[in-house]
């Protein structure tokens, strides 16, 4: 028939429109399951949720980044963006370097953005190894379930070790290592370079600018690591020929001021190396990994203890006076034997009122068990009551790795190994323990703004939110059925809507039943097939506007959904495989979309 192509072509816009949305939908769908295996290390549970824990996993001379969703089973292995694979590797800021080794294969030290951005999604950033040796920093996000390809980040540093964030995300500080030689802090102050790597589209890149911290290139600072509030950063360095954990106060740095770091703990100890000190929740104390006290041998200087130095600060001040090394119950250690972390200093735990460090003990005869101690019992001399085994909760055997999230809920994760085989292991703390709630996404825009301008135009809400994949695609959806809708009823109405006056014009013209040489039937099958074709082409037609409305409609509700404090009513209707709405993870059988303006 002479309207099938046509007719093809209008089911052909209806099936593209339908796919324009369900591209934009399945690309935040969950992800595969997959298993762990190999070693595991530094368990970093997310901030903005506690269903989300990030890991090292370690098989024969690759070394990967999982991210694990605990309530989906989802598994994901980071990855570098191929359109990004060996562009920093071979040339712009490392055309020196031979690139012929094999790829070295380790990604790790993930530290993740203490804030999510506008549009809801959490950041995190990387060490990645390079083909030419040495290591580079990586830029990520995760979006709901879904993570990015990762994108190197061009700095113009030989290597970079040991990223970390301000409590508020807005300062990113790391180990770099100078062209000329020596290592020493920086930090990226201005993340609209950083962030905007994400967009960019050529690999010729100005390297991302950066500012010094420290100025001693002859004796790096390792370990960083910001107080809560991030006025401070602590890290270990040489102080007269010994290892020290020091501080910085971090704005003083960031104008210039080279002023000598603050001593807080000084250990004699020559060639020790892995203090990694860490900051309590409240940013009184900081505790790092230490020799034993009780084994002098040089040979048996590998087992640990765990010591805790009191910060003091000058009166009225978060500026930082001095430290003092405490002593407790248990004398100068809060924990002896212990088996650190690999990348991650001693963990702390806040919750009901009283704060503790987490570690597993190095007891082959008890399996290595995991413990907690509080550390107000133990500076008071409590006896035994500072001490709390969590093995038996746990009922796992040879631990490591013992970390812990106060996010929402208090949520234990580690590493246990039974036989070969070692897994990533996560428990749930006791029910009510108080704990601060998730960080929430930056609340810097207008909920019903935002929908109102996808009423408006669809798609510009998203853009506002700064989603601009899901902005383009409401816009692709809505720009491709409103054309096939136009060009459906254009057709249309070349014929008319007057089946009975057609027919009855065939008859004028066909008085003898015959007209140009054909009969009046065909004539009247003619007519009929032509208005079968008007009819369908009408049906197209208000099918595609429904869709266009649709798409619309749909591209306003989710404006208003995901990130901000929108308040009104809470609807629970979506499935979980739609991930629209800042509370998907707590959704049980849907997903809350709160509508309205943010107060």
């Amino acid at each position: 028939m002479k309207h099938a192509p046509t007719y093809m072509a209008f089911r052909i816009t209806g099936w593209l429109t339908m796919a324009v949305l369900m591209v934009g939908l399945a690309h935040d769908a969950v992800a595969q399951s997959g298993s762990e295996g190999g070693l595991i290390a530094s368990p970093k549970f997310s901030p903005s949720n506690p269903d989300i824990i990030a890991f090292e996993r370690q098989r024969e001379r690759t070394r990967v980044i999982g991210i694990r969703n605990e309530r989906s089973g989802s598994v994901h292995v980071v990855e570098l963006d191929e359109r990004w694979s060996g562009a920093q590797d071979c040339g712009g800021l490392f055309e020196e370097r031979d690139c012929s080794e094999a790829d070295p294969g380790y990604r790790g030290e993930l530290a993740w953005r203490p804030t999510l951005s506008r549009d809801g999604s959490q950041w995190f950033v990387y060490v990645s190894g390079e083909r030419g040796g040495g290591f580079e920093l990586l830029l990520a996000r995760m979006d709901g379930d879904q993570v990015s390809s990762a994108i190197p980040v061009p700095l113009d540093l030989i290597q970079v070790r040991e990223p970390t964030w301000t409590e508020d995300g807005e300062l990113l500080v790391f180990r770099g290592q100078l062209r000329e030689g020596g290592e020493d802090l920086f930090a990226i102050q201005d993340l609209e370079d950083l962030f905007s790597l994400a967009e960019a589209t050529s690999t010729d890149l100005e390297p991302v600018p950066v500012e010094r911290l420290t100025w001693t290139p002859e004796e790096p600072e390792l370990g960083p690591t910001f107080s809560p509030g991030g006025q401070s950063l602590a890290y270990q360095h040489r102080v007269r020929g010994v290892f020290a954990v020091s501080v910085i106060d971090v704005g003083a740095a960031l104008r210039g001021d080279r002023a000598d770091p603050i001593e807080i703990a000084a250990i004699e100890l020559e060639g020790f190396d892995r203090y990694k000190p860490s900051w309590s929740p409240d940013g009184r104390f900081l505790a790092f990994y230490t020799s034993s006290e009780a084994v002098q041998e040089q040979a048996e200087r590998t087992l640990q203890d765990v010591a805790v130095a009191q910060v003091l600060y000058y009166s009225g001040t978060r500026q930082v006076s001095r430290g003092q090394l405490l002593v407790g119950a248990s004398g100068r250690r809060i924990a002896r034997g212990v088996l650190p972390n690999e990348r991650m200093g001693p963990q702390w735990i806040a919750t009901g009122g009283r704060t503790g460090i987490l570690y597993v003990e190095k007891d082959e005869a008890a399996d290595y068990p995991a413990r907690l101690r509080w550390i107000e019992q133990w500076m008071g001399g409590a006896g035994d009551s500072y001490e709390e085994d969590l093995s038996g909760t746990f009922r796992t055997v040879n631990n490591q790795e013992l970390t812990a999230s106060a996010c929402g809920v208090l949520r234990f994760a580690f590493a246990s190994q039974q036989g070969s085989r070692m897994r990533l292991e996560v428990r749930e703390g006791p029910r009510g323990a108080a704990v601060p709630a998730c960080v929430e996404t930056r609340d810097d825009y207008n909920a019903g703004a935002a929908v109102t301008r996808s009423l408006l135009i669809p798609g510009q809400g998203q853009a506002y939110k700064g989603q601009r994949r899901r902005a383009w695609m409401y816009r692709a959806a809505v720009g491709v059925g409103a054309l096939g809708a136009a060009g459906a009823f254009s057709q249309a109405q070349s014929f008319g809507d007057d089946y009975e006056a057609a027919l009855a014009s065939a008859v004028n013209e066909c008085p003898a039943g015959r007209c140009r040489g054909a009969t009046l039937e065909a004539r009247f099958e003619e007519i009929q097939a032509d208005y079968d074709s008007y009819s369908s082409k009408r049906s197209q037609g208000k099918l595609l506007l429904a869709l266009t409305a649709s798409a619309w409609l749909a591209s306003a509700v989710d404006a208003g959904i995901g990130a901000g404090r929108p308040s009104g009513a809470s609807l629970r209707v979506f499935p979980t495989i739609m991930p629209l709405g800042g509370d998907r993870y707590n959704a049980g059988l849907g997903v809350n979309l709160k509508l309205g303006r943010r107060d």
